[in-house]
């Protein structure tokens, strides 16, 4: 910016000479080809001057761009994309190699093989078979239970189980009691998903479990407005396609007109009351030793385990109805029932 300035300077400057001799050359040069001459030369220095301040403003652009521009802007450039970018698919990934394994667990169903295992402080063994499963399970009292542990997870949907298995040590275990699926039926899951769900899960539990544990799988209990009975098919089939043991419940909570006997609900028509709590333990009980044994004398309480007294466990008998479909109360009925669970 100074050059141009001292170029438009020394315009200024040659134009108010030239002012300046207008006077004197008319006064002194009295011939019109000298005043001619000398306009002209002066003429001739102005445009020379314009030339030299045009290169010079031409040359300082130049120079500008010249400074501003990237190093190396010169050599660099971008090539087109090639012209098949749109058809590029990226190379299929291996598929994954099946799993052969098709068996879970022990082959046989009996406790024979459950492997005790001591406790390094006390002495004594723990609990080798577990109970795991969904809220359905959390009226189960195990202080009275024959070496079980009962983990309950209120809401709980198989996915949300698995969570639960990962984060659990599960090699302690000889025998585990998976009871899990009402609320996946519940949320809308179609059977496939279920299945496949229940697939993942075993799995998962065949990696994390003792390789002599065994699996049982306890069926789907009936809920108030819903038929188990195509979800409880689909497990019975899974099992048998792995060679696990299956707890059918049906027995248990319907009658001989297979009708749902509600008093084992409670008034929400899905979670046990304590009757029904004793129907479940005992129907598992069948497959797995779980409950004390008692002699003539003496009864074991099916809600926790406990051995009892018989006589102390009258007064649950005037507390157990069974209402039938009609909503009338049978006392005969009601008394047959209860026997049954003791």
């Amino acid at each position: 910016m100074d050059l141009k300035q001292t170029v438009e300077s020394i315009i200024k400057t040659i134009h108010s000479n030239k002012q300046n001799q207008s006077l004197p050359l008319s006064k002194t040069v009295n011939t019109s080809t000298q005043t001619v001459s000398v306009s002209t030369q002066i003429e001739e220095q102005e445009k020379k001057l314009k030339t030299r301040h045009t290169s010079m403003h031409t040359e300082y652009r130049t120079v500008s761009t010249q400074i501003c521009k990237p190093i190396g802007s010169d050599d660099k450039h971008f090539d087109p994309p090639p012209h098949n970018i749109v058809d590029y698919q990226p190379k299929p990934k291996p598929p994954k190699p099946e799993l052969t394994k098709t068996e879970f667990g022990p082959t046989h169903y009996s406790n024979d093989n459950a492997v005790p295992i001591s406790n390094p402080i006390t002495g004594e063994n723990n609990k080798t078979t577990l109970i795991i499963g969904s809220s359905i399970l959390k009226g189960i009292q195990p202080r009275g239970l024959q070496n079980t542990e009962v983990c309950t997870n209120r809401g709980a949907n198989i996915d949300r189980l698995k969570d639960v298995i990962k984060k659990k040590d599960m090699s302690k275990y000889r025998t585990i009691i998976i009871h899990i699926g009402g609320n996946d039926f519940d949320n809308g899951d179609n059977l496939q998903s279920i299945r496949d769900n229940y697939e993942a899960l075993l799995y998962l539990l065949n990696i994390k479990c003792h390789p002599h544990c065994k699996f049982v799988v306890s069926g789907i209990l009936p809920r108030k407005g819903f038929n188990m009975h195509n979800p409880n098919e689909m497990l019975k089939d899974l099992c048998e396609q792995f060679n696990i043991q299956f707890i059918d419940h049906t027995n248990m909570f319907y009658d001989k007109n297979y009708r749902l006997s509600y008093s084992l609900f409670h008034h929400d028509g899905i979670h046990l009351s304590k009757i029904g709590t004793s129907a479940f333990l005992r129907s598992v009980n069948m497959h797995v030793s779980i409950l004390g044994h008692t002699d003539q004398s003496e009864r074991y309480c099916l809600h926790c385990g406990e051995q009892i007294i018989i006589k102390n466990h009258v007064d649950m008998v005037e507390r157990f109805y069974v209402t039938l479909d009609d909503g009338k109360e049978d006392k005969a009925l009601q008394n047959q029932n209860f026997k049954k669970f003791f």
